[in-house]
């Protein structure tokens, strides 16, 4: 929706400046006519910067704007709650001077009369970024960062000024650091996939480099205190009035700066899906076996229990297939407890009747989709280089839980009464079963740029064999053949010997190995070392978001009787899918491991140093960017270069190139080590950006807070005093 022109109205300063207010709504159309803003002859507009360290990332504002309601609750209709709906533009002889949205929670106005009286209506630049999540996905240079956080935040700006000092290091383009250094977006998600507000995405950009951001004057600066010493004169502050004061700023004893690099691995995890449902059928016994009838209970050993939801709706965050359903165990003497996914469920009355069909689907289906998890899952970044070796190799491994089994109960040893004969020709009859599933990379516009295979299919012979691990452009063929999966998820039993094994499928709950040719030790030896999933290698160089779906059903070769050949895809034997009494699943795991398949375990890195011993306080800065120099570190946080997205090894500031971190413990040592001025009193007005200075304590100084009473033009204004950047004397310590 486009804001339109709602108010406007024009006083003049005791200095003859004309200042203009007008409020912006949102709306489907014009307004018919654009209201005055009639003003008090006390303080009509104040425009506050309120106090912030040195080296706080951002300086908000907000502005108090008072008016006469000529009529009874002539302003009432600007309360809402819709967040930015409603801005402020203020100019000063004309030209754009500040900027803010008005702010929903707050509104009041006197109620004891009838016309005349005085409304006041509070706006802030930045303060509705606190509201709003971070929702960006992919890479993003710091620029384009920024540049979305300002549009968020609905102010009017002309621009936005950059006055930044550091560089990457040995950098000889004409780019500047913001538009050519990027950031990962999914370092502001946490391991549950919650954002963090854009407020605190623009906090924790800005801190490792010791940059600033502030509104003043019409637009936007983002800078650092070394470079704006290096580019601005001071002006000379006029006091006015008797209330000046001098003090100090703070001098710390020591300085912490603390770096996680977030190498966020757990991208998918085990679902809780049955909670707060309501069952559709409840407490189905499964006895350890059926050896017992239903109306002998008391000499009868009770399995487990199981209770059954129906798919739809599914439970937020998945979609389920229509003619699945939920499941959840509860055990007495079988030893499993849980839930899944239920797509066949046999279960035999007693040891006379029949199996009563709980869940009844078919083993052998065409691909359907039975599972989806809709999760957004930020495609990881990866090194462009592979000479650091598998330990800082990054693989996606994919595994889900499946229990496909013929044996009444599936926790319990085959016997007389628990279907030995059918357990025992699955046990050894089946080498492999394959479970169909898809993995897509889709952009930002929801188009799939990729999907991933590793299986392939031989026209000659008719068959699909693995182990031809592969992305591939675009999405999946339309074709959902049941003997041509393209990719599966495989179950089998690792051979243990340097030949082929003969088939040994124990049922029970297992999770998937690597999909190979065929299981043979050599094919399979190295995964097993490194343990149940389909290993998958992470494309370079793209962004996007990955999408997972588990199939229906599990995948058929075709005819049962070559289940001991070299091809070994066969999973079945004569009458097997009759057999089948259970069809569970898990819901799919999705992580990040290293090369070998081990957990990557990233630590924080800390950098401390002593800036003046004699002081009494600590100051600890927590970043969440920033370098690394240990090549095994690949984390969400690392800072990249935008051509490649590798990692920015190093940075350099006032002649320094080292780690950002220590960059800014330099920062510190600089503007804390030793005591600086603090000037505080009534001002004439400061209407620009820029460094002051005093005649009586000269110095450079800047703005740590600002209000500003138009009317008057002055300012009540707290100065602090600033040094450029130096790093003698700093010893600094590293622990990991």
């Amino acid at each position: 929706m486009e804001k339109y022109l709602r108010y406007k109205g024009e006083f003049f300063s005791i200095a003859g400046v004309l200042w203009r207010a007008e409020i912006w709504q949102d709306a489907e159309e014009k307004y018919a006519t654009i209201g005055r803003l009639d003003f008090p002859a006390d303080d009509p507009l104040v425009i506050e910067w309120g106090e912030t360290d040195k080296l706080e990332p951002v300086q908000s504002s907000k502005a108090t704007l008072t008016v006469v309601s000529r009529v009874d609750r002539q302003y009432k209709d600007l309360y809402t709650v819709d967040t930015g709906s409603i801005r402020m533009d203020v100019y000063r002889d004309n030209t754009l001077y500040w900027s803010g949205t008005l702010d929903t929670e707050l509104y009041e106005e006197p109620f004891s009369y009838e016309k005349e009286y005085e409304v006041t209506l509070t706006f802030s630049d930045f303060a509705v970024l606190d509201r709003l999540k971070f929702q960006e996905d992919g890479f993003l240079t710091l620029l384009e960062l920024f540049q979305k956080a300002l549009r968020n935040s609905f102010i009017n700006i002309r621009g936005i000024q950059q006055y930044i000092s550091t560089s990457r290091a040995g950098d000889t383009s004409s780019e500047t650091l913001l538009s050519h250094t990027c950031i990962n977006c999914g370092n502001f998600y946490d391991e549950d996939g919650e954002p963090m507000t854009w407020r605190t995405v623009l906090d924790e950009t800005l801190r490792p480099f010791a940059m600033r951001m502030i509104q003043r004057s019409g637009d936007v600066f983002i800078y650092d205190l070394n470079a704006i010493q290096d580019t601005f004169e001071p002006e000379l502050i006029h006091w006015e009035g008797k209330d000046a004061v001098l003090g100090v700023d703070a001098v710390y004893k020591s300085a912490k700066v603390s770096f996680s690099p977030y190498d966020k691995t757990e991208l998918m995890k085990q679902e809780v899906i049955t909670e707060g449902l309501s069952p559709f059928a409840t407490d189905l016994l499964v006895r350890t076996d059926y050896s017992v009838g239903s109306d002998d209970l008391m000499n009868a050993s009770e399995g487990f229990y199981m209770d059954l939801f129906q798919s739809v709706p599914a439970p937020k965050g998945l979609f389920i297939h229509k003619h699945a359903m939920l499941f959840k165990i509860d055990p007495v003497f079988s030893n499993y407890e849980g839930e899944g996914v239920a797509w066949i469920v046999k279960i035999r009355a007693n040891q006379y009747g029949l199996y009563n069909t709980i869940v009844n689907n078919s083993l052998f289906t065409n691909y359907e989709t039975l599972i989806k998890i809709d999760k957004k899952i930020d495609v990881p970044n990866v090194l462009s280089s592979v000479s650091y070796g598998k330990k800082r190799q990054r693989l996606l491994r994919l595994k889900m839980g499946v229990l496909l089994d013929v044996r009444y109960n599936p926790f319990e040893t085959s016997g007389d009464y628990n279907e030995q004969g059918d357990y025992e020709n699955m046990r050894t009859k089946i080498r492999c079963v394959h479970i169909p599933f898809r993995m897509r990379i889709r952009n930002a516009e929801g188009i799939v740029m990729k999907h991933y295979a590793n299986v392939s299919y031989d026209k000659e012979i008719g068959v699909s064999y693995g182990g031809n691990q592969r992305w591939v452009d675009g999405d999946y063929p339309e074709t959902n053949k049941p003997n041509r999966p393209y990719a599966v998820l495989s179950y089998y039993t690792p051979p243990r010997e340097d030949k082929l094994t003969k088939a040994e499928y124990p049922g029970g709950w297992m999770e998937n190995h690597q999909c190979v040719q065929y299981p043979h030790f050599s094919l399979c030896h190295l995964y097993d070392i490194m343990g149940a999933g389909e290993y998958i290698s992470i494309p370079k160089n793209v962004q996007g978001t990955i999408e997972v779906e588990i199939g229906t059903g599990i995948f058929n070769q075709g005819s049962s009787g070559y289940y001991n050949s070299d091809i070994a895809q066969h999973p079945v034997f004569d009458g097997f899918a009759e057999k089948v009494r259970w069809l569970l699943y898990k819901t799919p795991t999705l992580d990040i491991v290293d090369g070998y398949g081990k957990e990557i375990e990233t630590k924080d890195i800390e950098y401390s140093s002593w800036v003046n011993t004699s002081a009494k306080e600590d100051l600890d800065i927590d970043t969440f960017l920033g370098n690394s120099g240990d090549l095994k570190v690949c984390g969400l946080g690392i800072l990249l270069r935008k051509e490649d997205y590798n990692p920015v090894v190093k940075f350099s500031r006032a002649g320094v190139t080292d780690y950002i971190e220590k960059l800014l413990m330099g920062t510190v040592y600089s503007q804390y080590s030793h005591r600086m001025n603090m000037l505080t009193g009534t001002v004439r007005l400061l209407n620009d950006f820029g460094l002051y200075t005093d005649l009586s304590e000269p110095g450079n100084y800047m703005i740590v807070s600002d209000v500003q009473h138009v009317i008057t033009e002055e300012s009540e204004v707290k100065l602090v005093q600033v040094e450029p950047d130096y790093f003698e004397g700093i010893d600094y310590e590293k622990t990991i």
